[in-house]
């Protein structure tokens, strides 16, 4: 079905059945984002990613429109390549549909998900959470496809780790949080490793990949950037691309901040609609640590994630055409 994000906010509330065990503690933090599924201006773009973002779209293939099925269990899940058309990458190409895509856990995927992924022919999925919240909602991966589990945050410091304790109480302290933990994503040489792990994975993996975390926004938010930076995406679709969470997830987030509210008050409802949703300060917290160490995304590909050329260049084939 054709996305629409102007009707976005009338898609179907997947999550209302769930909202209702939502409180506000470490541990409600891991079940509100799976319920769930920046403004202000980025203008620290490296030269050789601002010299590909201006060659890719002076001279890009005319753009594919993109039909991707929406799943009734998995409000986040769409194609890596776009939202409703393909996005310009370097060298006058664009992404290659159909071939990676994104998406929030996969626990309430329905009998008919799993048919359509198996249509769309995924052959490997990728989970990028913690074991805890794997225990507490183990994926439904289709029947012939290679699951593997990558941990991005239960192997380094992180802020928004929900297997440890915190306490969120307004938006402003939510918004740090998130800010921190993007930052986390290049600071931390235990998370940057297994980002390389998982980028490896994508290069080398036969036909259609799935990689999903919890909310599908955070985790999921930065390898998807990461993804399109390396095909020389410009950041400004990047940065569409990360905030279509807000529409992709609408429903989900309001019933969730609404059953907060009813239980706890306004004030924790309006900490867990930061939380549940994105906003564009989080990616550029992330973005801006990542010019500030490596000054361009081939030298945090290569010397922070310490990826050899031949996978970033297996990967870069993969995500276009």
């Amino acid at each position: 079905m054709h996305i629409n994000h102007s009707s976005s906010r009338n898609l179907r509330n997947t999550s209302a059945a769930r909202a209702r065990f939502v409180t506000v503690s470490a541990a409600a933090l891991a079940l509100a984002l799976s319920l769930a599924g920046c403004q202000g201006s980025h203008q620290q773009a490296t030269e050789s990613a601002s010299q590909s973002a201006s060659s890719s779209t002076a001279a890009a293939r005319p753009d594919t429109a993109l039909h991707t099925v929406r799943l009734q269990g998995a409000d986040n899940f769409r194609d890596v390549a776009g939202t409703d058309t393909t996005y310009a990458a370097s060298a006058g190409k664009r992404l290659r549909p159909g071939m990676v895509y994104r998406s929030n856990a996969l626990h309430n995927l329905t009998d008919s998900d799993l048919a359509h992924l198996r249509d769309l022919g995924v052959k490997t999925v990728i989970d990028l959470r913690t074991h805890s919240e794997i225990a507490s909602q183990p994926d439904r991966v289709p029947a012939g496809a290679h699951y593997t589990n990558v941990d991005i945050m239960g192997q380094g410091n992180t802020a928004v780790n929900p297997t440890k304790a915190f306490h969120v109480d307004t938006p402003a302290a939510a918004e740090t949080m998130l800010k921190k933990a993007n930052i986390g994503f290049v600071a931390d040489p235990a998370q940057r490793k297994a980002f390389a792990t998982v980028l490896t994975d994508i290069a080398n993996a036969p036909g259609p990949v799935l990689f999903h975390c919890t909310a599908g926004k955070d985790r999921a938010g930065w390898t998807t950037a990461l993804l399109q930076l390396t095909a020389g995406v410009s950041r400004e679709d990047v940065m569409k691309n990360y905030l279509a969470t807000n529409d992709y997830s609408a429903s989900s987030i309001a019933a969730t901040t609404k059953t907060i509210k009813a239980a706890k008050g306004e004030n924790a409802a309006a900490a867990y609609r930061m939380l549940l949703g994105v906003q564009a300060d989080y990616l550029n917290a992330g973005l801006d640590k990542l010019d500030s160490d490596y000054s361009s995304i081939d030298a945090y590909l290569t010397h922070g994630l310490g990826l050899p050329e031949a996978t970033i260049q297996k990967l870069r084939a993969k995500l276009t055409t």
